[in-house]
Formats: structure tokens, C-alpha cells, sequence
């Protein structure tokens, strides 16, 4: 039986590592968390053939290096009941590792915001947060654009940041409709509200790139979750940690809530000869 066990158990340990291997060629297509699963397999299974293979192998090179020397105290083989109870405990051992492995995968959806934090800090190195200056909203330029106040009356021109959402200047009726409920659904939020602006970017203009907050909630990050916008990471700034990760975890809703395929502005766009 254990000799069985040893060839099931590197048989699995090779088709893990080749599948793991996989994975790398494929540039990281399944995911950071996919990639620490194999890994977490490939470790278990190495300790699962260490503990089988170690009583064989080291008996075999005792016996090289002991040669014919003085003889060992060998302890008595396990025979009937002990040899069944310990049978039993190392195999539930093995399968209850393979049962936690399994229940990883399975819940990996439970680690995507510790992923999400991963691929903001790997953005570029940055504080959690960043000091925030507080604004009067008193025009939706567009879809992308706000004009703030400042307490000293200074008037601002806000572009949200990471966000890339349909402009009002598109020809097509589809992207007009959907252009203009986007600029309602940021007029809704903002206009004529005190907010919180975390600046990335600022230029001589008064320009500013940044993240906007109202109360407790990223209007950047809503505006891509309410599907509104996409998440476009050259367009961050100096964004903080905090900011990064939202957006990550917004981009992540908003697929998880769209349908696969879905059709662009541009399908409907009539081509006139």
C-alpha cells in the first residue's frame, strides 16, 4: 500500500509542477492568486513525497554510508492494528491537505482584495492616504471634468483620476446617451456639494487630477462600478495606496456585474458610404 501511495503521490507532484509551469509560459494569464495556488500545491506535495520517500531513500543510503558496522537497534515493524491506525493517520493527514487545497481555489474569490492591494502597491509605491482639500462642486463640465471653489474663491478645474469614461462629443447616438447619463450620475453626487479631493496631478492651469470623495464614498471608484467609466492605471498621477485600491476593486465589481461580450458604442455607429 505505501509503495502505492509513493507513485500516486509523485505522479500528482509532476503533473502539478507541469501545470504550474504552464501557467508561467502563459505570462501570468491566470492570475496572481492562481499562480500562489500552484505554488501552495507544489509545497504540499513536496512535503507529502518527503514524509512517504524518507524512510526508503534514507534506509538505502544508511546502508551505503554504514556499510558493515555494528548493527543498529531497528525498531519493530507496526503489524495489525498499529500499523492500520498509523496507515490511517497519514493518509487523512494527506487528504485533509489536499481538501484545504482544494477549498482555497475554490474560495479564492474570499483573497482578490489582498491581490487587489498587490497590484496597486506594484503601480508604484505610495502612503495609504494622501492629504485631502475640501471644494464646493459648481459645474459637471462633462463626463470627466468638474469645476470646484476653493475657500479661497478660486475656481478649479477637477479631472477625476484612473478613469476613462465616454465623452459628450461622440457622434453616435448610443455614446451621447450614454455620455450624458453618466455626466447625471456625477451631477447627482457633486453638484453644489462640498467635497473631499485627494489632488495626484496638478498643472499651472489650476487643473488638477485627483480623487473626489463625498462623504465616505469614491466618486472615482462609484463611477466605475455604476459602469460608467473604465479604469485606466496611466492616468493615477501621484495617486496614494488607498486610491489605487479602491479603483481595483471597483473595476472588479463592474465586471463581475457586466455581461461577458458586450457590445460597443462603436457597433452602433451607421457608416455612410
Amino acid at each position: 500500500m505505501i509503495v502505492l501511495v509513493r507513485i500516486l503521490l509523485a505522479l500528482a507532484l509532476a503533473y502539478v509542477i507541469k501545470e504550474a509551469h504552464d501557467q508561467a509560459r502563459g505570462a501570468g494569464a491566470a492570475g496572481l492568486f492562481d499562480s500562489l495556488f500552484y505554488i501552495g500545491l507544489v509545497f504540499i506535495l513536496a512535503l507529502a513525497n518527503a514524509a512517504v520517500w524518507a524512510p526508503y531513500f534514507g534506509s538505502r543510503v544508511a546502508d551505503a554510508v554504514a556499510g558493515d558496522g555494528p548493527p543498529v537497534d531497528v525498531p519493530p515493524k507496526k503489524t495489525g492494528l498499529a500499523w492500520v491506525l498509523s496507515l490511517t493517520l497519514r493518509l487523512g493527514t494527506f487528504a485533509l491537505l489536499v481538501a484545504l487545497a482544494f477549498w482555497i481555489w475554490q474560495y479564492r474569490a474570499m483573497f482578490e482584495p489582498v491581490q487587489d492591494l498587490v497590484r496597486a502597491w506594484r503601480m508604484g509605491h505610495a502612503p495609504w492616504s494622501a492629504a485631502e482639500q475640501e471644494l464646493l462642486v459648481t459645474r459637471v463640465i462633462d463626463t470627466e471634468n468638474l469645476q470646484a471653489r476653493d475657500a479661497e474663491g478660486r475656481l478649479l478645474t477637477i479631472r477625476l483620476a484612473g478613469i476613462e469614461s465616454v465623452t459628450t462629443g461622440r457622434y453616435d447616438a448610443a455614446a451621447r446617451e450614454q455620455a450624458q447619463a453618466a455626466r447625471e450620475f456625477l451631477a447627482s453626487l457633486v453638484l453644489s456639494n462640498t467635497v473631499q479631493v485627494e489632488v495626484a496631478l496638478t498643472n499651472e492651469a489650476r487643473v488638477w487630477l485627483g480623487f473626489v470623495r463625498v462623504g465616505d464614498t469614491n466618486l472615482n471608484a462609484a463611477y466605475i462600478a455604476a459602469g460608467h467609466a473604465s479604469f485606466r492605471p496611466d492616468y493615477l498621477g501621484n495617486a496614494s495606496l488607498r486610491s489605487r485600491w479602491t479603483l481595483l476593486q471597483a473595476e472588479r465589481r463592474a465586471q463581475a456585474s457586466t455581461p461577458a461580450d458586450p457590445p460597443s458604442p462603436e457597433a452602433g455607429r451607421q457608416v455612410t458610404p
